[in-house]
């Protein structure tokens, strides 16, 4: 069956702008004894709850005119008769070395057997989301994009039962129609890390308290053991819960969260508080400014917490961390977790053993603790244009990473065959042919520069466009 034959591309109503969230909702009626399947695609990301429940996240980062969509078996989270769909959508709007700007849109359908049960169209209800806050447009870095804020405080129970608030949505006709099935599998989401409190201790503000990345970098942090802001027994870890409170003059309780190793994945949280309050939450790979180095880059992000229990996932951004930080703007808190949901591409992990102690604590220190944003960007481009680019195999070639380099050669709009990379240990020289014209690495020599050229060349007059300018 052709993918959204009758379903067309939506949003709310309005005029979209960056960083912005809409929620979505749909009802439609199954039967149990078979099977339904969710085909589903935005721009730029979504979450989609059944009944209640969590079935799906993480729009595969495509094109504005290369869309790709997801088949998400949906069948254990419906029931028979009606059943409530809500999709939370994420619209960027703004250029990143993970997504190229186009229109904001969803679009979606339910199917059963060859049935159609629904599909999005101008009926299908929409509005734009109370608990995300969206238009701060606050960026982590340029490769990464942007952070989110939260507000539990208006969380509303629509992803429950709640319809309030919803009216039809708007046609979005601009976005393309030429659907690509995932290439590859989706991002699984796993159970919570162990986790515990490394640091702990009270906090002022120095600064304005508008930017939760300086704000938390430049705070004055008073460290305080755990006996001093426990009522209870000591406890770092989170098998029961901790407790803590102060009396002292100051803006709140912080604390550290140690994950043991680095990880990339959802924050997932359970605090309870006695207010309404703000948590500024921070992540990072090491302590050296005796706290997460938030400020560098923007690795921070702001949740209103309300009176009482909190219970919040985020399945939009992903952390990649060692360190939890928490700036908790109240006297009293009880923390159950805190910590991240693990969210990793499917793979199985062979393990390496030569026989020598020393070169297999090397090798698990330089796997475990090193798998840093940046160094990996390096080594996954790296491998992809020198797999594809080159028509050699590339030291960790893999599903995914083909995927990728025919992801980036779509992007030019250049074959495989017309894209030649050059390796210079440590420089990469990239050459895109015909339309791109060719990058040279400003940061290389005069004399190495000329070098690369000259085999640049050579290799050039061997294929059919010999032509360098």
């Amino acid at each position: 069956m052709k993918a959204f034959a009758k379903a067309e591309w939506i949003w709310k109503e309005g005029i979209e702008k960056n960083d912005e969230y809409a929620d979505f909702l749909a009802y439609f009626n199954s039967d149990k004894s078979k099977k339904q399947i969710l085909k589903i695609s935005a721009d730029s990301n979504y979450t989609v709850y059944i009944n209640g429940s969590l079935a799906g996240f993480g729009q595969y980062a495509d094109y504005p005119n290369y869309k790709v969509y997801d088949e998400i078996d949906i069948s254990g989270y419906t029931h028979d008769g009606k059943n409530r769909m809500i999709i939370v959508a994420w619209y960027y709007g703004e250029d990143t070395q993970t997504y190229i700007h186009g229109d904001a849109g969803v679009i979606f359908e339910i199917s059963q057997d060859n049935d159609i049960l629904v599909y999005s169209e101008i009926n299908s209800l929409s509005r734009a989301s109370k608990d995300y806050i969206s238009h701060r447009c606050e960026m982590i870095s340029v490769q990464l994009g942007y952070t989110y804020h939260y507000d539990m405080r208006k969380y509303d129970n629509f992803i429950e039962y709640n319809d309030e608030g919803f009216s039809k949505s708007r046609l979005c006709p601009g976005i393309s129609t030429d659907f690509t099935p995932r290439p590859i599998k989706k991002l699984e989401l796993r159970q919570r890390m162990s986790s515990r409190i490394k640091q702990q201790g009270i906090f002022s503000y120095t600064t304005d308290g508008e930017h939760p990345s300086n704000d938390m970098q430049y705070a004055f942090l008073g460290f305080r053991y755990m006996s001093m802001l426990s009522v209870e027994d000591m406890q770092y870890d989170f098998s029961r819960p901790v407790f803590m409170k102060t009396e002292e003059k100051c803006d709140g309780i912080y604390f550290i969260v140690d994950l043991s190793e680095e990880c990339a994945g959802f924050l997932d949280i359970d605090i309870e508080t006695e207010e309404d309050c703000i948590i500024d939450i921070g992540y990072g790979e090491h302590l050296c400014d005796g706290r997460c180095r938030t400020s560098i880059r923007d690795f921070s992000c702001r949740y209103y917490a309300k009176k009482g229990e909190n219970k919040y996932m985020n399945t939009f951004r992903r952390f990649g961390c060692r360190y939890l930080q928490f700036f908790c703007h109240t006297k009293k808190v009880n923390v159950r977790y805190a910590g991240i949901r693990p969210t990793l591409y499917p793979v199985k992990i062979k393990k390496y053993d030569c026989g020598n102690l020393l070169r297999n604590t090397i090798y698990d220190v330089c796997v475990n603790r090193r798998f840093t944003p940046w160094i990996q960007e390096i080594r996954c481009f790296a491998d992809i244009t020198h797999s594809v680019n080159t028509n050699l195999p590339a030291p960790r070639s893999s599903l995914y990473q083909r995927v990728c380099a025919r992801t980036v050669c779509s992007r030019f709009v250049i074959p495989p065959e017309r894209i030649f990379l050059f390796r210079l240990s440590p420089r990469y020289i990239l050459c895109k042919c015909t339309n791109i014209s060719f990058i040279l690495t400003t940061s290389l020599s005069r004399r190495n520069a000329s070098a690369c050229l000259k085999r640049l060349r050579t290799r050039l007059s061997q294929s059919k466009n010999p032509k360098v300018t």
